[in-house]
């Protein structure tokens, strides 16, 4: 969008990241398609964490979920939201990237900052 209205970039994440240009065409495909149904129960809840059966793991997820605080942005630790969501997503056999989590996929310690109420800041001396 800031392309199309001639706009600069806001921060450096807006400078960085690619144009989307080959994800449009200057003609439009209208080739009808067929949409698919669900494949999952659209009023169907969570199962509470008790009524979980067979994999450890799922309950641990839910569990750590409900101890989350969506009351206000941003509020829910980031490490944890991203392992509940990872696993919700791919499953949860599939390794999380711990590597790659953090700030530039380092860590914070290793890049000398710690979380603040408002962002990151480096440690006092």
């Amino acid at each position: 969008m800031q392309c199309i209205l001639g706009l600069p970039p806001m921060n450096q994440m807006d400078a960085l990241a690619p144009v989307m240009h080959d994800c449009f065409t200057h003609r439009p495909d209208l080739t009808p398609y067929a949409a698919r149904p669900a494949s999952v129960p659209l009023d169907e809840l969570n199962k509470k964490a008790a009524e979980l059966r067979g994999k450890e793991r799922e309950r641990e997820l839910a569990l750590l979920s409900l101890k989350q605080d969506f009351r206000d942005a941003d509020a829910a630790e980031e490490d944890a939201l991203n392992r509940i969501l990872w696993h919700a997503v791919k499953g949860v056999d599939m390794p999380y990237p711990a590597h790659l989590a953090g700030a530039h996929g380092r860590g914070l310690k290793a890049r000398g900052l710690r979380h603040a109420t408002h962002g990151l800041v480096a440690p006092r001396d």
